[in-house]
């Protein structure tokens, strides 16, 4: 069966809110905007379509359910996490 949250081998320990955490709260997907930029070395509009359907979709999905998660563990010291970090940049 496919699950869409990594194993961490045990429960986290704190939140970690510094470096690039602090301009974003899920760097590795903004990461993934490298190669879909790329695309637009052969159409604009495809990078910017590509794009666009990855930011929902993401947003919609997954996104959604990592912030239920840190809510429970961390709770409050997370809530406020989410007021000072954008989910992408």
């Amino acid at each position: 069966r496919l699950a869409l949250t990594a194993n961490t081998f045990g429960e986290p320990a704190h939140l970690t809110t510094t470096g690039i955490f602090r301009y974003s709260r899920n760097p590795i997907y903004v990461a993934f905007f490298i190669p879909l930029a790329s695309i637009s070395v052969f159409s604009l509009a495809a990078a910017i379509a590509s794009m666009a359907i990855y930011v929902q979709a993401m947003t919609l999905t997954v996104n959604r359910k990592e912030d239920r998660e840190p809510l429970t563990t961390f709770g409050e010291e997370y809530a406020q996490y989410l007021k000072t970090a954008p989910r992408w940049l």
